[in-house]
């Protein structure tokens, strides 16, 4: 409602003001339901407006990087090397190389890890302007809505999602030629790869909530916490269309203590990476040791050392 009001223009006032000067020559009650219905169509279309235009490019702050990281932008087509505290924003796409590895804290409190030999798109990104630009590490929830679209061409990543307004129109979706995986809050592993003969694996841990997964034929299955789902099978990509055939149905199986572990510790290592770089970015006047004490205080206890 406060867009709506916030998107009326001058134009639109202008017009219905015109049409209130009608009110002498038509008559009272044809006017006062012509205004009504003007009313509710400006109204209809300003409103629409406002929606397009709650959100802008949320920032993604890199927190730790390990070897060789490239982001390209999709738009210009330009490359350059990571660094620890560089900015991200959507239209990107992420490399990472062998043995390297990079920690992206994005703006609705999401930690995303990006392990060796993985290939990560941000295709969009987009939040609530009147939030702040980083989310709190003691926050549960994302501090406003949000929207973002991920596409995982190959490798891993490791995601800690804060719980997500989906009722208010939050959304994250990381898509594979296989399919797709929509979080509402969670910790959770995607991983994609294929051969040169296009043999294909695809699997989604979830180590805490849950996380629907969406096939290429639209079939959905949920993977609730201690489960993976995992598709196999052959992915050919001939004239801009990928040709799916799995080898068999999408299993869905207990994850065991050992990936467990591996997921949640990498994710709880990686958000302490990240909160130590969002105190860094959000209090640049303090010193190192105010920055120790202050991340220490809004690190989850669950989180490793900041010292780690």
């Amino acid at each position: 409602m406060m867009g709506a009001s916030r998107c009326f223009t001058r134009k639109n006032l202008a017009v219905m003001s015109r049409i209130k000067t009608c009110k002498i020559h038509l008559g009272g009650p044809f006017v006062a339901a012509l205004l009504l219905n003007l009313s509710l169509l400006l109204f209809t279309a300003d409103r629409a407006q406002a929606e397009s235009d709650d959100h802008v490019r949320g920032m993604i702050l890199v927190a730790d990087v390990k070897g060789s990281v490239d982001a390209i932008d999709t738009k210009d087509k330009s490359t350059r090397s990571l660094k620890v505290s560089d900015i991200l924003f959507q239209d990107h796409k992420v490399e990472v190389g062998e043995d390297s590895m990079t920690v992206l804290a994005f703006g609705n409190g999401s930690v995303i890890t990006l392990t060796e030999n993985t290939t990560l798109g941000i295709t969009k990104f987009l939040k609530d302007p009147f939030s702040a630009p980083f989310a709190k590490a003691i926050d549960k929830n994302e501090p406003g809505t949000s929207v973002t679209s991920l596409e995982l061409e190959k490798g891993e990543i490791v995601c800690s999602v804060k719980k997500l307004r989906i009722d208010q129109g939050s959304s994250l979706d990381v898509e594979t030629p296989v399919g797709t995986a929509s979080v509402r809050g969670t910790v959770f592993a995607l991983e994609y790869s294929t051969d040169d003969n296009g043999n294909t694996t695809c699997t989604l841990s979830v180590t805490e909530g849950s996380v629907t997964y969406t096939d290429s034929n639209g079939q959905t299955q949920t993977a609730n916490a201690g489960q993976k789902i995992t598709f196999n099978g052959t992915v050919k990509f001939e004239n801009g269309t990928y040709t799916i055939t799995p080898s068999g149905p999408i299993s869905k199986d207990p994850l065991s203590p050992a990936e467990t572990n591996r997921i949640n510790s990498l994710a709880n290592g990686s958000n302490g990476k990240a909160n130590n770089e969002i105190v860094k970015f959000t209090n640049p006047n303090l010193g190192d040791s105010e920055r120790n004490n202050t991340t220490r205080v809004v690190i989850n206890p669950a989180v490793t050392s900041p010292n780690n």
